[in-house]
């Protein structure tokens, strides 16, 4: 893939954006260098990418494993989600389903957290805790 872009004499560009460019799944090196007005040429800046397209899959045969050990919440989620690629976590936790009072978008890429409850939730005992993990691809992908 090869593109040339030209712009306004004042302008200032701080990134290109790049669509329909029919890449497949993979990694891929590239490169980028800018020519000025005098048509001077400067060093290439190199880097690689991949591209990912696939979307974590989840057992729903599973579910969280939840534990109080010392005034502290442990999840695990070890064998829920699924994918060929390298996952990364966001855990949510609210004293209301789908609520984020405890603890909002941690992001982990362990199969675990632990986490205590804060001085914001006033009543501790016989709390119930909702807890929310969503898996999250290389790609951006959730499940």
């Amino acid at each position: 893939l090869s593109e040339l872009m030209f712009f306004a004499d004042v302008q200032d560009v701080l990134y290109a954006h790049f669509t329909e460019t029919s890449l497949t799944e993979g990694s891929y090196d590239f490169s980028v260098q800018a020519v000025n007005k005098l048509f001077k040429i400067s060093n290439k800046v190199k880097a690689n990418s991949t591209v990912d397209t696939s979307v974590p899959t989840i057992d729903s045969s599973m579910n969280l494993a939840l534990s109080w050990i010392d005034n502290k919440v442990v999840v695990s989620w070890d064998t829920i989600f699924r994918s060929e690629d390298a996952l990364f976590y966001e855990v949510s936790s609210g004293s209301a389903q789908a609520g984020v009072d405890i603890i909002q978008w941690q992001e982990t890429s362990n199969t675990s957290i632990t986490f205590g409850i804060p001085a914001s939730v006033s009543a501790t005992t016989g709390l119930t805790v909702h807890v929310t993990v969503t898996a999250v691809s290389i790609g951006g992908h959730s499940a």
